[in-house]
């Protein structure tokens, strides 16, 4: 959270001088060797010298991209919670392509799995493709599943590996999720 984005340098130094507050200025700000310096200290007064508003300007249309990526958030809220985090194929085709980047973007948030815009496209092209069931394997041990008419994150269950000395041909295995029978094949 930076709410002091939207002030200028000369705002906040004005603020502090009124308020008789002490401020650190850490000395990286004025190496030009940093793209951000060198934006501030070169670029922006180029762009002010030719519109004085243009600050104010990229203030505003940040506000209503936030605004904006609300509204969508919300709607991706919405039809993730309507349809227990699961895609249901017949919905989502009919919904805005912002929206169906939200909602895979929202899905993945959910179970904590980093993504980008490659990712998000790998998955569409998924759900777009007329075979019916696929997989993508997610980090975190996750995986996208597409399985017919729904797709859904699930965690990939792996197995354990077991040792296990026979002793003799009828034994019987037993693991926490199953039991493995050995018999003689005749």
């Amino acid at each position: 959270v930076r709410p002091l984005l939207a002030l200028s340098k000369d705002e906040i130094y004005a603020y502090a001088d009124v308020f008789n507050l002490q401020y650190f200025e850490d000395s990286s700000n004025s190496n030009l060797d940093y793209k951000r310096n060198a934006v501030r200290h070169k670029i922006i007064p180029t762009l002010l010298e030719e519109c004085p508003t243009v600050l104010d300007k990229s203030t505003q249309f940040s506000e209503r991209l936030l605004e904006a990526f609300r509204f969508l958030r919300k709607t991706s809220e919405a039809y993730l919670e309507k349809t227990n985090n699961k895609i249901i194929l017949d919905t989502f085709k009919g919904l805005d392509i912002a929206v169906k980047k939200d909602v895979l973007a929202k899905l993945l948030e959910v179970h904590e799995i980093e993504f980008s815009s490659s990712l998000i496209e790998d998955l569409l092209d998924i759900l777009a493709n007329p075979k019916p069931q696929q997989d993508y394997n997610l980090k975190n041990d996750y995986i996208f599943s597409k399985r017919y008419k729904n797709a859904y994150v699930k965690k990939i269950e792996l197995i354990k590996k077991i040792e296990y000395k026979l002793e003799s041909i009828n034994d019987l295995v037993k693991t926490e999720n199953f039991s493995i029978y050995f018999s003689e094949n005749k």
